[in-house]
């Protein structure tokens, strides 16, 4: 008797199936700037996407944690690609719609294919920070270092909060300018991060999502040098129906090809 040949495909799906998965999760962490008060609070307007985007029978449901200052926010957001996408979509949709008082907002970093998420659910809190010391958050090439100690914090007090037990939670989160000060980005250091021109804007990485970028490995053996990898522009309007969104997509800014100057 010949034994079953397994797939990749066949791995895959065994490891969503032991992991309770349906599709890969991720983690995106990013800072930005706010100028939010009351009715809302920061907390009820990022709750309030959260809220939206799980209610829409997601693949995968979006957790996190939102730490928030007077100014300056850290949002972990955790989920598939897709909920994660569908996020950042309203949140700018409501940026440009001027219904959100947001300021700039980088990405710290992107975490593919995580083995586990941190929270079960999304939860924010407002904390004092504590004061910067040892460290000078204007050298630029501190950069990648000071990156690092944001994102070290973060987990440190994911890890800290996951430790806890449901009917302790909340007041774990309450009080964690009291409990774990150390474990809290300062105010100088997110100032720092926000200025960076080396961190990728939010929108920008949004955007990612709607270019494909022809590399200039395809452009030498290809001639005339095509605009785009993948046509978007060669079904007539009713015929776009079918496709996802595909009305974001086509609003999308192109990718600009940068073609080698010749010898």
């Amino acid at each position: 008797m010949t034994e079953k040949r397994r797939s990749v495909y066949d791995l895959v799906k065994e490891r969503f199936r032991i992991g309770e998965r349906v599709t890969y999760l991720h983690r995106v962490i990013y800072v930005g700037e706010h100028s939010f008060s009351e009715n809302p609070t920061m907390k009820q307007f990022f709750e309030g996407i959260i809220m939206e985007v799980n209610s829409q029978d997601p693949d995968e449901i979006l957790t996190g944690f939102l730490l928030y200052y007077h100014k300056l926010f850290v949002h972990i957001v955790e989920g598939s690609e897709a909920t994660i996408l569908r996020h950042l979509r309203r949140v700018y949709a409501l940026i440009d719609g001027g219904e959100a008082r947001l300021g700039t907002m980088r990405v710290l970093i992107v975490c593919h294919n995580i083995n586990e998420r941190f929270f079960k659910q999304w939860t924010g809190c407002m904390a004092r920070p504590p004061s910067l010391e040892g460290t000078d958050p204007t050298c630029d090439a501190q950069t990648w270092q000071n990156v690092r100690a944001c994102v070290t914090k973060m987990y440190k007090l994911s890890a800290f909060l996951n430790q806890q037990s449901m009917v302790n939670v909340n007041t774990a989160i309450d009080h964690l300018s009291q409990t774990v000060p150390t474990y809290l980005p300062e105010i100088d250091l997110l100032t720092f991060l926000l200025g960076s021109k080396v961190l990728l804007d939010l929108r920008k990485y949004m955007n990612i999502y709607f270019i494909i970028v022809t590399r200039k490995s395809y452009q030498e053996s290809i001639w005339p040098i095509q605009a785009e990898l993948v046509p978007f522009q060669f079904l007539n309007p009713e015929e776009y129906t079918f496709l996802c969104d595909v009305e974001d997509v086509l609003a999308r800014p192109t990718a600009s090809i940068e073609t080698e100057p010749q010898s």
